[in-house]
């Protein structure tokens, strides 16, 4: 077992040497200013990320924002990819 997790580690290891990673701290919109609006700032971030999933791929992927269903007898979400 342990030799599996340790191939499995090496393996993860390579796969993520590729991967870059930035930040960007957006001054003016904030989470203040969002919900000023009456916009979710969740959304905003869904939307964000989107917008650059586009930008690379040049396409879209169907994303959801999850919602509690409980209230509701057999409630449930469900995801579909669209093709």
């Amino acid at each position: 077992m342990r030799k599996h997790i340790r191939e499995a580690q090496e393996k993860h290891m390579k796969h993520c040497q590729n991967i870059d990673f930035g930040v960007l701290e957006h001054k003016i919109l904030s989470k203040s200013t969002i919900k000023a609006a009456k916009i979710s700032p969740d959304a905003i971030m869904q939307l964000a990320i989107q917008m650059a999933y586009h930008s690379l791929y040049n396409e879209f992927v169907p994303t959801y924002e999850s919602c509690s269903t409980a209230a509701f007898k057999k409630g449930r979400t469900e995801c579909n990819k669209l093709k």
